[in-house]
């Protein structure tokens, strides 16, 4: 799926960048997706990012698809699982390594609903060069819903402003974006 970002907003202490997915294009009345693609957003202000599909567009894939294709600003990675008690496998976190990442500029993506291991996470990532990171909260996958991760988290907007209130603090990135996809 190709999601394209328009300037980055402000809401209070959160900057975020509102997705528009190419697909909502084909429902337009005239279905001209070119066309509409030019009445949403103007040139100038794009950025192309690759959307993360978990399994498949690793870091292999990134590098082998910008050898190949051209014009992605940014690739968000596929969603990195806190793990609990402040832990962390190195294999959790090999494919957004920057050293690997080199051709295409890559967000790291954190799935998860506990505030202190988000903390832990988004601080590894920074010091490993990050600055930025995404919280997902649109994996509608029923593995991940049902323990109030990803999409599952959505109707609990009670706990996303506890979870915000203390992460924002406490984390040392410059930028932290949050998104749902549909």
């Amino acid at each position: 799926m190709l999601c394209i970002a328009k300037t980055t907003k402000t809401f209070g202490c959160i900057s975020y960048q509102p997705i528009v997915c190419q697909r909502i294009f084909a429902f337009l009345p005239t279905g001209n997706q070119e066309r509409n693609l030019k009445l949403f957003m103007d040139k100038n202000q794009l950025t192309i990012i690759l959307a993360p599909l978990q399994g498949f567009t690793d870091v292999t894939f990134r590098n082998v698809f910008c050898d190949h294709f051209k014009g992605f600003d940014i690739a968000i990675a596929p969603f990195i699982s806190t793990m609990g008690q402040q832990r962390l496998k190195p294999s959790r976190i090999k494919d957004v390594l920057p050293e690997q990442n080199k051709k295409l500029p890559v967000i790291p993506q954190i799935l998860g609903n506990v505030a202190a291991d988000f903390i832990f996470l988004a601080n590894y990532l920074y010091d490993m060069g990050h600055k930025k990171v995404n919280w997902n909260l649109g994996c509608p996958y029923p593995m991940v819903a049902n323990k109030q991760r990803g999409s599952g988290m959505l109707p609990y907007t009670d706990r996303i402003q506890t979870f915000l209130d203390r992460v924002i603090p406490e984390i040392t990135l410059l930028y932290f974006k949050l998104a749902t996809y549909h």
